[in-house]
C-alpha cells in the first residue's frame, strides 16, 4: 500500500502505524514516529527476499531514489526483486546508493517498466540472471529470473509482475489515459 501524506497538519503532532509481514516473522511498528530501524527481517541465518513494486520507478526522482535505498540498508534482506523501474539511470542511480550491492535491470517489459533484482553479494553469489516467455502474450513483461547461492546453497528466485488493476479498474485507467471521461 501507499500512502503520501502531502499535507500534515501544522498544529499537531501526526503518528502512523505500519506492520510488514515475511512468512511468519512480522515487523510492527508502535503508533508513533515511524523510524526504519523499527523495520527489521530474518538474521543471518535465514535467506530472505523481498519484492517491492515502486510504480513507475523513480516518481519523485532523487526522493524516490534515496527512499527506497534507505528502505533496503534499513531491511537487510538478501535479494529483492522489483518491479515498474521505468529508468536505468535511476535503477543506476538506486545502485550507487547502496553501496556494496548489486542489481540487474531488464529492458523489454511493456511500456518501459521493467522488473529488475537489486542483492547483497556479500550474502549471495549471482549465478545468472535472464528473463523468460519474452515473447509470450500473456507476459507483457517478461519474468525475471536469478540463480543464485546462499550459505552453500541454490535458489532460482523469479520476478513477475502482472497488471496491476482489476478488469474495470484497468478499462477506467485505459478511459482517463485516452481523455475519455
Amino acid at each position: 500500500t501507499e500512502y503520501f501524506d502531502t499535507d500534515p497538519p501544522t498544529d499537531t503532532a501526526v503518528k502512523y502505524r505500519i506492520t510488514a509481514l515475511s512468512g511468519t516473522s512480522v515487523s510492527n511498528s508502535a503508533v508513533g514516529s515511524l523510524t526504519l530501524s523499527s523495520l527489521y527481517f530474518g538474521t543471518p541465518e535465514t535467506f530472505e527476499v523481498m519484492t517491492w513494486n515502486l510504480l513507475s520507478f523513480p516518481r519523485y526522482d532523487s526522493i524516490t531514489v534515496g527512499a527506497v535505498s534507505q528502505a533496503i540498508k534499513a531491511l537487510d534482506v538478501d535479494v529483492v526483486g522489483l518491479q515498474e523501474i521505468a529508468s536505468e539511470t535511476g535503477f543506476q542511480q538506486l545502485l550507487d546508493s547502496l553501496g556494496t550491492w548489486q542489481g540487474y535491470r531488464a529492458n523489454s517489459a511493456a511500456y518501459n517498466i521493467d522488473l529488475a533484482f537489486v542483492y547483497n553479494p556479500v550474502t549471495v553469489t549471482v549465478g545468472q540472471i535472464y528473463e523468460i516467455f519474452r515473447h509470450e502474450d500473456a507476459f507483457p513483461r517478461p519474468p525475471l529470473v536469478i540463480e543464485l547461492t546462499w550459505n552453500s546453497r541454490s535458489f532460482i528466485v523469479i520476478d513477475n509482475h502482472y497488471k496491476a488493476l482489476g478488469d474495470a479498474d484497468s478499462q477506467r485507467a485505459a478511459r482517463l489515459r485516452i481523455g475519455d471521461h
